[in-house]
């Protein structure tokens, strides 16, 4: 039981306005990755396993086009003022959203989710993951910290 809001999908014009942003992690990625620690971008962590994914403590991001405010998702178009909104949140994905702060990883935030809204730990992992996964395309929130790529089996 995931979410209702899905992971946005980058256009090519959405690349191209974030191209240096990008080529200078890209940068910044390479050098990790010829020191031997392989990296991995923000569009990746829904294929991560869970095995990573609990570990990650999720955070806020308070520029870019989208925001939140109450609950809705809202975006704000280039070269203007006005904001639409996007989604809405359900009480459900605030009480996640509210603990994304930093401080909690996943599997921190999925147990005290599970418990304040009396439901199973699984379901409660998969809102929090979903939620992440999807607010992270919309660079709403990120990886407090830098993981690496991990091998299988390793």
């Amino acid at each position: 039981m995931g979410t209702g809001l899905k992971p946005r999908k980058r256009s090519d014009a959405m690349r191209r306005r974030h191209f240096f942003r990008s080529f200078l992690g890209e940068a910044v990625s390479a050098i990790d990755e010829v020191r031997g620690r392989p990296q991995f971008s923000v569009d990746e962590i829904g294929r991560l396993p869970d095995s990573i994914l609990r570990r990650m403590r999720p955070v806020m991001e308070s520029q870019g086009p989208y925001s939140i405010e109450q609950d809705r998702l809202l975006l704000t178009e280039k070269g203007t003022t006005e904001r639409k909104a996007v989604y809405t949140f359900e009480a459900w994905e605030l009480d996640v959203i509210a603990r994304f702060d930093g401080a909690s990883n996943l599997d921190a935030i999925a147990r005290a989710h599970a418990s304040a809204q009396n439901v199973d730990f699984a379901v409660a992992y998969q809102r929090a993951r979903s939620l992440f996964v999807a607010l992270s395309s919309y660079m709403v929130c990120r990886p407090a910290d830098a993981h690496e790529r991990v091998k299988p089996g390793s």
